[in-house]
């Protein structure tokens, strides 16, 4: 029995909302973030390389990608992960037994006179209850690198297919059922997705590694214990669109607070400040004029994004209202009014 367009298309949105539910109730959301990022910066790299390496096939450009991929991998989990994971409880430590005391002498030296340890111990159950996911690369090191290797296995596989089935030059058969029809219809809400992300995270990502390079130069220069642990965060959080560069920055102040002196503090806002303004420059050449989405819808999503799914409802939330965005807009209205003059 044939389906109509609209009968059809109800069924592939259910089918659609019905896996991602499954997805999300198996803890796998995650791994979603791993996947787009994976592919999101092989396809930069491929893209990269294929304009300065005319002379190569596409399959050669992407194996040698995906090599170098690995390599970065590998550098991840021998040297960034154990630096990270051995630094960072120190870090939470000192934060929690000298952040109070840094605070109060500060205070008292300006005559001011504030209870802080109940804020601090406000901020620092804020800080366990909504960074968990950001802090699990602490806590669950191995479990992300795994889901790293798989999500670059997987990106790999699909590559080399999408090459393959884009050099045949046979055009794909119409679908002539509905499981067929379900499959056409995923993959291409999902490729519409992936666009929308990577509309936002390309230029997203490169404002990070821009921030966490110079923050580590800043560390360095300023003497700040942690390095490594540090910037890694300010790169994580840097991933936020707009809140993570106000999270980075308060971390790095709160760390020149800790382990360094006033004029380093000084130095370190007078920096915070100019990074801020070159973020705000390159917010606004690579993802404002692109996205256009209002100040208030863009905050609005990073919140419910944020107390649904934490650092990766934050992640994927304005690619998902882009895809809503497009799909509403694919949607006719009602049409002009009738003509009702007699």
């Amino acid at each position: 029995m044939p389906l109509t367009e609209t009968r059809r298309s109800q069924v592939g949105w259910a089918t659609l909302f019905g896996l991602i539910a499954v997805f999300v109730s198996l803890g796998l959301l995650k791994f979603l973030v791993f996947l787009l990022f994976m592919r999101l910066v092989t396809d930069l790299l491929v893209d990269a390389v294929g304009r300065r390496v005319r002379f190569a096939s596409r399959t050669v450009v992407l194996n040698a990608v995906y090599l170098l991929v690995a390599a970065l991998i590998v550098v991840i989990a021998a040297v960034v992960v154990p630096r990270f994971v051995a630094e960072l409880p120190a870090y939470t430590q000192s934060l929690d037994r000298n952040l109070t005391d840094k605070l109060s002498e500060l205070l008292a030296s300006q005559h001011v006179s504030i209870d802080l340890e109940s804020a601090k111990q406000r901020a620092m159950e804020w800080g366990r209850e909504h960074a968990g996911e950001s802090m699990s690369l602490a806590r669950r090191a191995g479990t992300n690198l795994v889901l790293l290797v798989v999500a670059f296995i997987i990106t790999f596989v699909a590559a080399h297919q999408r090459i393959s089935s884009g050099s045949s030059g046979d055009p794909r058969d119409p679908a002539t059922n509905l499981w067929d029809f379900l499959g056409d219809f995923i993959a291409a809400k999902m490729g519409a997705f992936y666009a929308c992300f990577r509309l936002v995270m390309a230029g997203q990502m490169v404002i990070a590694l821009i921030n966490a390079g110079l923050t580590f130069g800043l560390l360095v220069v300023l003497g700040v214990p942690h390095k490594i642990a540090l910037t890694v965060l300010v790169f994580v959080f840097g991933l936020l669109p707009i809140v993570g560069n106000l999270i980075s920055n308060t971390i790095v102040c709160i760390s020149a607070l800790l382990w360094t002196g006033p004029l380093q503090v000084i130095a370190a806002l007078v920096f915070l400040v100019l990074i801020h303004k070159l973020e705000y420059f390159l917010n606004g050449k690579i993802i404002g004029h692109i996205v256009k989405l209002p100040l208030y819808m863009t905050l609005l999503s990073l919140i419910v994004g944020e107390a649904l799914f934490h650092i990766s409802g934050m992640i994927l939330a304005i690619p998902v209202i882009l895809l809503v965005r497009e799909e509403l807009s694919a949607i006719e209205a009602a049409g002009p009014p009738a003509n009702t003059a007699g």
